[in-house]
């Protein structure tokens, strides 16, 4: 009973697909009392006995089963690690948990978790407070980014993660312009760190610094061309950015 609430708006939704493709099709009034007296069993039926003939259709239907799966298998798997974290309270657990629900969009619950981890050994762990603070910057509390950045400046692991951009757009959407140009700056190294300096040209584009952004988007490209081809072709994706942000002046 319990899976049928937790589903109830996914059955809703499919009812209501179902009972909209026998209005506009008129495939009779019988099929309006089984899809409405037996939601999900008449759905299924209907789209099981409409959609079989048409291969296109039917794998519509198949992504809808697909979906559902997924759906029960992500709740299966957050409550094994919730059944683990109750009876093995330990960092390993916790943590695992945590990521799970930070790829749920869950961030409130993640950052209770990876906040519990941060005790004796683990106090300032620069792996545990990289993944707070992405659980904040989703949640737009620069102020806990940097508070938390701050105690891992010296981190290598920090200096070399993705966690240190977040750092630097938290330090501008709190107004520290100035400090957050010189962290993104600090990327800026010849045929390296492509990801981060893309990340830096958005933030000149977005502080209005339109020339220091072509500066660097011509630096980029120029370093680019000059690669082998089988280099160039392992930077395809970088490729595509640079020419997307060039034309989106």
């Amino acid at each position: 009973m319990a899976v049928l609430v937790r589903f109830t708006p996914l059955i809703l939704a499919l009812q209501g697909y179902c009972m909209y493709h026998v209005h506009t099709n008129k495939k009779g009034s019988t099929w309006y009392f089984i899809i409405l007296f037996f939601p999900l069993i008449g759905s299924i039926f209907y789209l099981y006995n409409q959609f079989y003939a048409d291969e296109k259709l039917w794998d519509t239907a198949k992504n809808i089963k697909e979906g559902i799966k997924e759906m029960v298998d992500k709740d299966h798997r957050v409550d094994e690690l919730l059944k683990k974290e109750k009876y093995s309270d330990t960092i390993t657990n916790k943590t695992k948990l945590a990521e799970e629900f930070f790829h749920r969009k869950q961030y409130h619950q993640a950052i209770d978790l990876f906040s519990s981890c941060l005790e004796g050994f683990n106090k300032e762990d620069p792996e545990i407070i990289s993944k707070l603070m992405k659980s904040y910057y989703q949640l737009k509390q620069y102020d806990k980014v940097i508070e938390y950045g701050d105690l891992i400046q010296d981190s290598i692991e920090f200096k070399k993660g993705d966690e240190r951009v977040l750092y630097a757009w938290s330090q501008y959407h709190q107004g520290d312009v100035d400090l957050a140009q010189s962290v993104f700056k600090t990327y800026d190294q010849q045929f390296a760190n492509y990801p981060h300096r893309l990340e830096y040209a958005k933030f000149l584009k977005a502080s209005g610094k339109m020339m220091e952004r072509q500066n660097l988007l011509n630096r980029m490209k120029e370093e680019i061309d000059h690669m082998d081809p089988k280099e160039r072709k392992m930077k395809s994706d970088i490729v595509r950015e640079l020419k997307k942000m060039s034309i989106n002046q």
